[in-house]
């Protein structure tokens, strides 16, 4: 008897060849996915570069620009900054969305309290700049904020103590306020991430996040910024009044708070009663001297040291107080922002950037030094 044939298994080959096509699309697909990832990886990567570089060049310009009569940049980039509101200005095949040119000049410069003593009379005339300058601010309310309200004076106080005790170079507290103590190292080190107090000037203003009682404040950041600066102290000041605010360039506002901040009590102060009171008069008709120097109508006129001595002495201001100790014809100090895009990826650069400039003419007379520059 013949044996029954098997059925032969017909269907296996076609089975495992739409495995094979199976196994062979996933593999596929997952190097076209992985090399797609790894393409655009690379795009990208290539693109910010581009961006970064667009980035460097636009400073490369914005110094270059600066180079020239300080008024005359300004009103070129005040024009730019108008367009820039609107739209993206298109730049070597890429785009300039953001450019800030910010005086620093006029601002408090914490790095100045490095080089004074707690008590002398140079220290104390800046800590009323100082506290004078915080009590002005609207701090959002925390919880609530489009509500804002002034600083207590103890948490101004603690500011100025805790950013004096991390500028100075000594380990002892700052204790010129009643109620107040500053922070050396044992505020820091017993931190859940302990850290050491810096006793040096700043390099950048951004150090001040460390600084005790400077988150709590409740003071955004964009405002610290619009306060107080970090630069190179000056070196031989006869006073505590360094600071000074151009009267070519600087707002309405700007000029009247900067004024209204430099009234003082000599009898507080217990020092330089001259000077004091030789800018008291500017302090007290601060309102009347932004007037004039920033009109209402925008036509106003350019200075030099000589024609400002007898612009303020035309409004009744004598002697040589207010050229010596609150203005200037110049900026020499200026913090740049620049954001570019090429291709949708954006670069950010910003720097501080001193320019030494002739105060008759108002163009650099030195080389542009970057005291610090980031880009990412």
């Amino acid at each position: 008897m013949r044996p029954v044939p098997r059925a032969r298994p017909r269907g296996i080959a076609l089975l495992m060849a739409l495995t094979v096509v199976m196994l062979l699309t996933y593999f596929m697909s997952e190097f076209f996915f992985a090399t797609g990832l790894e393409l655009r990886g690379m795009t990208t990567f290539k693109d910010s570069q581009q961006a970064r570089m667009l980035a460097k060049s636009v400073f490369k310009a914005t110094q270059v620009a600066m180079l020239q009569d300080e008024v005359n940049f300004f009103k070129g980039y005040d024009q730019l900054a108008k367009l820039l509101q609107v739209a993206a200005v298109p730049w070597n095949n890429g785009l300039l969305v953001g450019l800030q040119v910010t005086p620093q000049d006029p601002l408090f410069n914490l790095n100045q309290n490095a080089g004074t003593r707690p008590g002398t009379t140079q220290e104390r005339e800046r800590r009323q700049i100082f506290l004078q300058t915080l009590e002005r601010l609207q701090v959002p309310v925390q919880g609530t904020p489009e509500a804002t309200s002034p600083l207590p004076v103890e948490t101004i106080e603690g500011l100025y103590a805790a950013l004096y005790d991390w500028t100075d170079a000594d380990s002892d507290e700052y204790l010129e306020f009643p109620a107040v103590r500053g922070a050396e190292a044992d505020a820091y080190l017993g931190l859940p991430v302990p850290y050491d107090v810096k006793n040096a000037p700043l390099d950048r203003l951004t150090e001040i996040r460390l600084v005790r009682g400077v988150a709590k404040s409740g003071i955004p950041w964009a405002m610290w910024e619009a306060t107080v600066t970090a630069l190179p102290p000056v070196s031989g000041a006869d006073s505590g009044f360094t600071e000074r605010i151009d009267v070519n360039v600087a707002s309405h506002e700007h000029i009247a708070t900067f004024l209204a901040t430099r009234l003082e009590d000599p009898n507080v102060i217990g020092g330089d009663e001259d000077i004091i009171n030789g800018i008291a008069p500017y302090a007290q008709s601060a309102d009347q001297l932004a007037d004039f120097f920033a009109p209402a109508d925008g036509q106003r006129q350019t200075y030099d040291p000589d024609s400002l001595q007898q612009a303020l002495e035309s409004q009744g201001f004598t002697g040589n107080y207010g050229k010596s100790y609150l203005f200037s014809t110049i900026n020499q100090y200026y913090r740049i922002r620049i954001v570019t895009e090429v291709a949708g990826v954006r670069a950010r650069l910003e720097a501080m950037l001193n320019i030494p400039r002739d105060p008759k003419t108002r163009t650099a007379k030195g080389t542009p030094k970057i005291l610090w520059e980031t880009v990412n």
